[in-house]
């Protein structure tokens, strides 16, 4: 089974709570928290965005609420796991907050997980989970606006070319319905405190 190296488990730290607020006016960080949500609605036209039901527009994702978090399909654990929490979120929601937010799943290996991988994924959690696609560069820029940090793996002497794991940062990002990255929520949180934390941002 594929698990994790090294570089997952320091990229938690980028996550702890001290550094869960981004705060204001400080410089290009200001900048790219203002920006990071725009850039999922103002992909580059290669960009996808898939549900349970098939694709959708990005521009879905405007001027709402977002918590976003990357991973990928075949990740053993990390993802699965934030993905639950994220249901649970939802599930916890009345139906008029479930409107004014969206929870998005952002893919860091689109070679193996193409849309119709990405939609029967999503939603084994929950039907309102979306899923973006992009590709290199637009993808690693849509990261680092997120502070999420990834390297694909080589695959294991003698194993398949399609046989590799995905280290990556594992926050979940809270964007506020301006386009505002607010908040990293650290990975491991619960589903009530982020529940909360996302009740603020609506």
């Amino acid at each position: 089974m594929l698990v994790h190296s090294e570089f997952s488990r320091r990229s938690f730290l980028l996550a702890v709570p001290g550094l869960t607020v981004l705060a204001a006016g400080c410089g290009d960080g200001q900048t790219d928290a203002a920006e990071s949500g725009k850039m999922l609605w103002q992909a580059d036209p290669a960009a996808r965005l898939y549900g349970s039901q098939g694709e959708l527009p990005l521009d879905t994702l405007k001027d709402k609420a977002l918590l976003v978090f990357f991973g990928y399909v075949r990740c053993p654990d990390i993802c699965p796991t934030s993905l639950s929490v994220v249901a649970q979120v939802l599930t916890g929601l009345s139906p008029e907050e479930r409107a004014k937010m969206r929870a998005v799943f952002v893919t860091l290996d689109p070679n193996r997980d193409q849309p119709e991988v990405l939609s029967s994924y999503v939603k084994l959690f929950h039907p309102d989970v979306l899923a973006l696609r992009s590709t290199e560069p637009k993808l690693k820029e849509i990261a680092k606006a997120f502070r999420v940090y990834y390297v694909l793996q080589k695959p294991a002497e003698g194993a398949a070319s399609d046989v590799y794991a995905v280290d990556h940062t594992a926050h979940t990002g809270l964007v506020n319905a301006k386009g505002r990255l607010v908040k990293l929520i650290p990975y491991g949180t619960q589903a009530e405190p982020m529940r909360k934390s996302l009740r603020e941002a609506l």
